[in-house]
């Protein structure tokens, strides 16, 4: 529900984050509603683009070199390198301000044609491994198998944390591409 509404105002006011705050709240408090907001986001963004930066040092190493007991301790140690996880993470950005430059149309939308399908594919792969890994069949019924005994408030607050914290990444895009939409969509 909370991602309609943010998708219903973006679409309702045809702005974005700042512009659509500041119609609803006025300008003072929607200017400072929307700047918290976007704060927040990029600081959240900032820290997937690091996530993103490990996850292609990982397959380009499991690519080119390969895991095993042997090399284990050199992909840590490239994985540790400071410099390269900056630089990594510098070219994920600049990569990503020059598609949303672009805009919707001939920038996120053309790379999402390339992308999703992707990553269905890679689900797909993992999926099909995971499975056919010793004793999966096992370990997967032991998963869908639930003991609310061992399920205490910690537990239940943390689900929460991270249910809030998940849903919590996308309201601003979602006013974005709200906007997008046209008044008769």
């Amino acid at each position: 529900p909370a991602l309609t509404a943010e998708m219903a105002l973006g679409r309702a006011t045809q702005k974005g984050p700042l512009g659509a705050f500041s119609q609803v709240f006025g300008n003072r408090w929607g200017t400072v509603v929307g700047s918290i907001i976007l704060f927040s986001l990029a600081m959240a963004t900032s820290y997937y683009a690091v996530v993103i930066g490990n996850v292609l040092f990982t397959s380009w190493f499991s690519v080119l070199e390969g895991f095993s007991g042997e090399n284990i301790q050199t992909f840590e140690i490239g994985l540790g390198r400071g410099w390269l996880q900056y630089g990594i993470t510098v070219s994920i950005i600049s990569i990503s301000l020059f598609v949303i430059s672009k805009g919707l149309k001939k920038g996120i939308e053309p790379l999402s044609k390339i992308f999703v399908p992707f990553f269905l594919l890679a689900i797909i792969y993992l999926i099909i491994n995971a499975l056919s890994l010793e004793g999966a069949g096992e370990k997967m019924l032991n998963f869908l198998k639930p003991d609310f005994q061992a399920l205490d408030s910690e537990q239940i607050f943390a689900a929460l944390g991270q249910t809030f914290f998940s849903v919590g990444l996308g309201g601003n895009f979602m006013i974005i591409f709200g906007s997008y939409l046209q008044k008769q969509e």
